[in-house]
């Protein structure tokens, strides 16, 4: 059970007029509750409210995201704070938190929460989520596999929403690559591919991610929705070269995950930040201003592939599935 109080904005969030800030609770990058506007003390909201929560499986993050209601246009993000929950099976009974509210890496407010943590008796079944009404979130396998990627920078992609990640309209510099079919299943090596990806290998840290708000409107996700995906933090990557393997440490949002990527073309096996199957090839192609690393990739969902273009500093991450739709990341090496 989480208690939403109140909270302190140092400054007023509204463009037009005087802010109606309300309050969105997100578990696990899914909205399952939001309080109603205060009309009174602006910028010292209280609302008072209470959201209880039940779930099949332990949650791992909590976020609350305090927002103002627009009168004209959309609504603005006035901070933010995110807190990883307990251990699963653990009881935590809390007393009233005073909590910084974030936006940008900036300071915007304080938000108080009580946060009460316990092992409920029965849980909700996932055919009840998803017979849930308009209002709550959904637990269909497609959403929460896309919408968790999109939020947590993993590599899933879903089959009737958004495909993991994307800038623009399919290009954030560099062309994505064209796939055959019989790419998934054989990947050529020969003696440019195996030159060693020395390029690749240091720290990157993202710069752009463009395009992805018209993204997830195209893949009908709902604004809270968009809004947790676009208030993520920016994933930091890291290549290490280790024999004849790539080590790839994505430094995302809830964690960090590993991935060591065989160089040789041979198919190998390994699994997201939520668990999820992948097998994939991968090859480099040594170019004048670096390489491309071009990865292909198979899960229950579908194929697709990504291609990590370098060239000097800069690092272009895009993901094209079947269907051709792709956005992607840059990122500028530390």
């Amino acid at each position: 059970r989480l208690e939403v109080h109140g909270a302190e904005l140092f400054r007023s969030f509204a463009k037009i007029g005087p802010m109606r800030p309300y309050a969105v609770v997100a578990v696990d990058g899914r909205e399952v509750y939001r309080t109603g506007v205060a009309l009174s003390e602006r910028r010292k909201p209280t609302w008072d409210a209470i959201c209880a929560i039940q779930a099949p499986h332990a949650p791992c993050r909590l976020e609350v995201f305090v927002r103002s209601a627009g009168l004209v246009g959309k609504d603005v993000l006035c901070g933010a704070v995110s807190m990883s929950c307990p251990i699963a099976g653990a009881a935590l009974h809390g007393e009233c938190q005073e909590l910084t509210l974030q936006k940008a890496d900036e300071a915007t407010g304080i938000l108080r929460i009580t946060l009460n943590l316990s092992r409920a008796p029965t849980l909700l079944s996932e055919q009840d989520h998803s017979q849930d009404k308009a209002g709550a979130f959904s637990t269909s396998r497609s959403f929460r596999n896309s919408f968790s990627s999109l939020l947590f920078d993993s590599v899933v992609p879903a089959d009737d929403l958004p495909e993991v990640e994307v800038v623009g309209d399919g290009a954030v510099g560099g062309d994505a690559v064209d796939v055959d079919e019989d790419d998934y299943l054989a990947v050529d090596v020969d003696d440019r591919t195996a030159a060693s990806p020395l390029a690749l290998v240091g720290d990157w840290t993202c710069v752009a991610t463009d395009g992805l708000e018209e993204f997830l409107k195209a893949a009908g996700l709902g604004y809270i929705q968009r809004s947790v995906a676009m208030a993520a933090k920016w994933p930091r990557w890291e290549f290490v070269l280790n024999e004849d393997k790539l080590v790839f440490f994505n430094h995302a949002q809830l964690g960090v995950l590993k991935e060591e990527v065989l160089l040789d073309g041979s198919a190998y096996q390994h699994k997201d930040l939520q668990g999820h199957p992948l097998t994939s090839r991968a090859r480099w192609e040594a170019t004048e201003q670096g390489g491309v690393l071009t990865m292909w990739r198979e899960c229950e969902v579908g194929r697709f592939h990504e291609t990590r273009t370098v060239a000097g500093d800069t690092l272009t991450f895009v993901l094209t599935k079947e269907d051709g739709k792709s956005w992607g990341r840059t990122f500028k090496r530390k």
